[in-house]
């Protein structure tokens, strides 16, 4: 059979831009941004897109297709070589998006400041905490060396008062949300984020910050709860992502199609279930996607506490 040249193949471009990291906005229907070519910077974007991939810089004159844009934004030698990036991402649609969501070219400005951390928060080893906040972590299976890792803290007072704090950075170390966990169980509401404060950023997924630059070969085990996440890295997931409530926006789902298996580690209850729903309905057709079943209404974190090795069969069975 003979293969259907790039030209002729549906290319999802909104999931292409935000794989190779760059950020258009939406002008008269035209998405316009930088000229993402290494030897033309500029300061005002002259470089749009359509719709079929095809894009112009009318600053520098240089266009082509997505092999051209994957190319020259990857250093890649070979159209051959772009092109297989294009279908190892599952890039190439051939007249149906892959995505059933609609994808809106937002994005927080690249200059927004981090998410300021509170003047309460304190963020040091484990053994240094107070009393309450190590005895919570500790109870929740929190050891000393994710502490260190992931960069936890507490705070006793202010906006996260009494609280386990659980920040989430990008790839690059941005701050772009702080969680605060209630660590007494009388104390509404349990969680507090972020939201309300300068730089947030809605795509935010805990986790990310270690997750590898080519996911295309990689498995995601996904929670709702960062300590739920926790767990799932005890266990031995090596890349991990919570979406911090029961809200999946569309910016994140963008971020979890790029997985290769995506494992859905989601509770049991409602919210959980509608989720893992949404993913497997948006992902199943071109992702692995397959959600643990957890017994007895138990979370990885009762798990991970309860009943290790039950958890870790569960996870690595559901990804075999």
């Amino acid at each position: 059979m003979k293969r259907k040249s790039e030209q002729a193949r549906t290319v999802d471009v909104p999931r292409m831009l935000m794989l190779l990291g760059i950020v258009a906005k939406d002008h008269n229907g035209e998405l316009w941004a930088r000229c993402p070519h290494p030897n033309h910077p500029e300061k005002t974007g002259s470089w749009s897109i359509q719709d079929d991939g095809s894009h112009y810089c009318f600053g520098c004159k240089w266009g082509g297709g997505p092999a051209e844009l994957v190319r020259a934004n990857l250093g890649l030698a070979l159209y051959s070589s772009a092109r297989d990036w294009l279908a190892d991402h599952g890039l190439y649609s051939d007249g149906a998006l892959p995505l059933a969501v609609t994808v809106e070219m937002w994005r927080p400005s690249l200059d927004l400041p981090e998410v300021q951390v509170p003047a309460d928060a304190r963020f040091l080893p484990l053994e240094k905490w107070v009393t309450p906040a190590k005895r919570y972590a500790e109870k929740r299976g929190v050891t000393d060396t994710q502490v260190r890792r992931w960069g936890l803290g507490y705070a006793c007072g202010g906006y996260y008062a009494n609280r386990l704090l659980l920040p989430t950075r990008t790839r690059e170390g941005r701050l772009i949300n702080i969680t605060g966990r209630a660590w007494s169980p009388t104390k509404t509401p349990k969680y507090l984020n972020s939201k309300a404060m300068q730089g947030w950023d809605a795509s935010a997924i805990f986790g990310e910050q270690f997750w590898p630059v080519s996911t295309s070969c990689a498995t995601l085990v996904l929670c709702e709860g960062e300590l739920n996440a926790l767990a799932c890295e005890q266990a031995g997931a090596m890349f991990v992502g919570a979406l911090g409530g029961s809200t999946l926006e569309k910016e994140q789902v963008l971020k979890i199609s790029t997985f290769k298996t995506v494992i859905l580690a989601t509770d049991v209850d409602r919210a959980g279930s509608e989720i893992a729903s949404a993913l497997r309905s948006t992902l199943a057709r071109w992702r692995m996607c397959r959600r643990v079943p957890f017994p007895d209404g138990r979370d990885p974190n009762d798990l991970m506490l309860q009943d290790p090795a039950l958890l870790r069969e569960l996870l690595w069975a559901r990804s075999a």
